[in-house]
């Protein structure tokens, strides 16, 4: 190709070397032509001449130039054929390199398989007894990992087969190879029937994930457990089984934290135990969660300033004695308080008895006031509420006590005086001493007003009395929220 190309480079310049020369003579013909007519007729032959095998050379060139583009397009065919024959060995070495990694990717995939089979959990259950709590059903199980991998985040479920039907569900439990556990399976709302994989009642799921993020459905009777891989997930979406879905939003759920326990100055103060000088009623309350720090010296100056607002006589122990009451000094006590740590604050009143009288074998009976028991009550949930928010404190818990009977010379709680409510029926006469009651409520918000507490306190001290069909006494009762305690206030 090369050669050529310079075979017609030297072919161009001689050409315009006879071109040039051509034009010379013509120069000097007509230079001479008017002086020396015989040389300029000489002249014009040779050019005529030189014309003439210009012209010859002329094709010359042209044939050479033909064959040269012959040749040069031949070259192209065979760089173009060449070309070809490159891609297509591209096309065939992409080939082979796809099939290689589809090999390749087989083969990743057949080792992870037999690596998920060999740590594979196998789970079975065994039932070991069925009992009742607070009126619901507990089955009792044991679950066994009989397989080579770890069983994560399992949930059995069971639907019963009874005329009403019956849902049980485990909490959330983990199984190592080889681990056995018992756990309880109680009763639980609604479940989505898709869960399961039998039809006939009843009917039984155990499902689990293995280390690689797996999910199994095993069902009793059933020796292969249903499998969907964690490559095969797309969240939410109707190509996921139903049982896979409802699975993983059970493990989005989180159950609810325990309450924090109350502490031992609340629990001391409900916890009515030894003698006692006289009936009473006790308010307690306490930080939730409490703390073991005694309150501070501005706490505990905020706390007694409630507490004389109460009981204007009361005088404190001593200085470093966190106990208020009145009269102060002596077993006759009418009124008292106790601050402690946590903060903890429990207040003591018997100005809940009503008409005593003489009882039976010269001891002395009384009526319980309902009426100031509940205005007592009230007046203290509002104080503790308010003063709990003073001392930067949000959620408490509240506790009530009645104690029915004191010292021997002192009168025993016998009845309910009702005021001017309507006295409901007495189904049953009380023994001759009451049984002392105590309730707690649940945390709450300080700004909220715990009136299904109190009318449930009501309800279970008449009931201490042998009276069961209260609800119209409790209702016109002072248990709702008061005008004055409204959320702006207490915050």
């Amino acid at each position: 190709m090369k050669a050529q190309l310079h075979k017609r480079f030297r072919l161009s310049w001689f050409v315009l070397a006879i071109v040039a020369i051509q034009v010379a003579l013509l120069v000097l013909s007509v230079a001479f032509t008017a002086t020396l007519p015989a040389i300029t007729n000489g002249l014009a032959g040779a050019a005529t001449l030189v014309l003439a095998g210009l012209t010859v050379l002329v094709l010359v060139y042209n044939a050479g130039v033909l064959d040269a583009t012959r040749e040069s397009a031949q070259a192209t065919r065979d760089e173009a054929e060449a070309t070809r024959e490159e891609a297509r060995a591209t096309r065939d070495q992409a080939e082979a390199t796809r099939e290689q990694a589809e090999i390749g990717r087989q083969s990743l995939e057949e080792l992870r398989r037999n690596r998920e089979m060999d740590a594979q959990p196998i789970v079975v259950r065994l039932e070991m007894a069925t009992h009742s709590v607070q009126g619901k059903t507990v089955r009792d199980m044991q679950f066994t990992n009989i397989g080579r991998g770890p069983a994560l985040n399992c949930i059995y479920l069971r639907e019963g087969a009874g005329d009403k039907p019956e849902y049980m569900r485990t909490g959330l439990f983990n199984l190592a190879a080889g681990q056995q556990i018992a756990v309880p399976a109680e009763q639980h709302d609604l479940l989505v029937p898709q869960v399961f994989a039998a039809t006939d009642l009843p009917r039984e799921a155990l499902f689990c994930q293995d280390q690689f993020g797996n999910s199994f459905r095993f069902t009793p009777g059933r020796a292969r457990p249903d499998l969907h891989r964690w490559s095969e997930s797309d969240f939410g979406s109707e190509a996921e089984p139903g049982w896979v879905h409802a699975f993983n939003e059970w493990l989005a759920l989180r159950e609810p934290e325990p309450e924090p326990e109350a502490g031992p100055g609340f629990i001391q103060a409900i916890h009515i135990h030894g003698n006692y000088s006289n009936s009473h009623s006790t308010v307690v309350w306490e930080r939730v969660p409490v703390t073991d720090l005694e309150p501070s010296d501005s706490d505990v100056d905020t706390i007694q300033e409630w507490l004389l607002s109460m009981e204007p006589r009361a005088k404190r122990a001593g200085p470093e004695v966190g106990r208020w009451s009145y009269p102060s000094g002596g077993m006759n006590e009418e009124w008292w308080a106790r601050v402690s740590a946590g903060p903890t604050v429990a207040v003591s009143s018997i100005k809940i008895l009503k008409s005593p009288r003489p009882g039976t074998g010269g001891s002395q009976i009384a009526d319980l006031s309902l009426v100031d028991l509940v205005t007592w009550w009230q007046v203290m949930a509002i104080g503790a509420r308010r003063v709990a928010r003073a001392l930067g404190v949000d959620r408490v818990r509240l506790g009530l006590t009645v104690v029915m009977s004191g010292s021997h010379d002192q009168p025993h709680l016998h009845d309910v005086d009702f005021g001017m409510i309507p006295r409901p029926r007495q189904e049953t006469e009380p023994n001759y001493y009451v049984q002392h009651w105590s309730g707690t409520s649940r945390p709450f918000d300080v700004t909220e007003w715990p009136e299904q507490f109190l009318r449930e306190c009501v309800r279970q001290v008449l009931r201490r009395f042998g009276y069961r069909q209260t609800e119209e006494v409790i209702a016109q009762l002072p248990l709702g929220r008061p005008s004055s305690d409204s959320p702006e206030n207490v915050s």
